[in-house]
């Protein structure tokens, strides 16, 4: 049994435990702990379906070989586990716990109000604001700003280019960052605006539960990123060893670049002098330094993968071989 199938069952077992010690949970639970449980368990079974599609992703990656169609069920587990969580948070936890600022928070009826920059900015990015007659003062403004503006934004811009990383499209980093730019604000502005805002009216309360929300969030998508980029190396590494040896009949030099050209370039350098020599035997000294200048160019390039496979493209478009 791989280790894919062996995490699968370890957190079906824990899920299953939970969801039936549930009633037994509900019994025995003091107040309002009782209570608090009884209102979030429609949102843990979000939580569990999120959890479940990730183990899902895991399982997939190991018995396709192929961390593409896994690690897009993960992103949309762990999607499920974030919305179910600020929505505990916003719900739930914060309104049964923590009393509400007398901080007014108004949608803004102008964008633009020449008195109070803070308060254009806020308009202009959201769409609410502090109100002054609810006693708001600079530190508010400049606390708003950072909690339902540049907390939520620089999450959502972390989301997008991750994304566009994953799918590497478009291939020009500047055009990522321009969509990822337009993608959060747009996130931001349009449909979650007044959710993230509601934070805001449980001062320091709300604001650090948010930005602890946020960090855990963002480390278990970072995670989830890193594990499949690590099951990618290890089944690249084990696809080029079988090539190297001799385990496939020999393949021509525009299939073995091709097969090249579609390895991460991690696993391309961990075994970089054995694929030259593999190349200057079958292939010819010319063809090696064509591959040796491509490895050179990608080191140099920030996007070490996309530059490897567009310098393989190149010599096969040319058919320098």
């Amino acid at each position: 049994m791989n280790e894919g199938w062996k995490i699968f069952i370890i957190i079906l077992v824990i899920l299953i435990v939970a969801f039936a010690s549930y009633p037994f949970l509900l019994s025995y639970l003091p107040e309002p702990l009782s209570t608090v449980l009884t209102l979030v368990w429609g949102y843990l079974l979000f939580i569990g379906l999120g959890i479940f599609l990730i183990m899902i992703g895991i399982v997939a990656a190991y018995v396709f070989h192929s961390a593409r169609y896994g690690l897009w069920l993960s992103r949309v587990g762990l999607i499920l586990i974030i919305a179910s969580y600020l929505f505990v948070l916003l719900d739930v936890l914060l309104p049964t716990w923590v009393k509400k600022e007398e901080t007014a928070i108004t949608e803004c009826e102008q964008l633009v109000d020449v008195s109070n920059v803070l308060k254009t900015m806020s308009c202009l990015f959201i769409g609410y604001a502090p109100s002054k007659i609810g006693g708001a003062t600079e530190v508010t403004y400049f606390n708003f700003i950072i909690i339902a503006i540049i907390g939520p934004f620089a999450f959502f811009f972390y989301i997008f280019r991750d994304l566009m990383n994953d799918m590497n499209f478009p291939s020009s980093n500047e055009a990522k960052n321009v969509i990822a730019f337009v993608g959060a604000y747009a996130a931001l502005r349009g449909a979650l605006a007044s959710y993230f805002v509601q934070f805001f009216v449980y001062g320091w309360f709300g604001m650090g539960a948010f930005a602890f929300g946020v960090f855990m969030i963002l480390m278990a998508w970072s995670l989830v990123g890193k594990f499949f980029k690590g099951f990618t190396y290890e089944q690249d590494v084990r696809k080029l060893l079988q090539v190297l040896t001799g385990k496939y009949r020999p393949l021509s030099p525009e299939a073995f670049l091709a097969f090249l050209s579609n390895l991460t370039y991690s696993a391309v350098e961990s075994r970089k002098g054995s694929i030259l020599d593999f190349i200057e035997t079958n292939y010819g000294r010319y063809l090696r330094n064509r591959v040796e200048l491509a490895l050179r160019i990608a080191e140099s390039s920030k996007d070490k993968t996309a530059a490897w496979k567009k310098g393989i493209e190149d010599i096969i478009k040319e058919r320098a071989f």
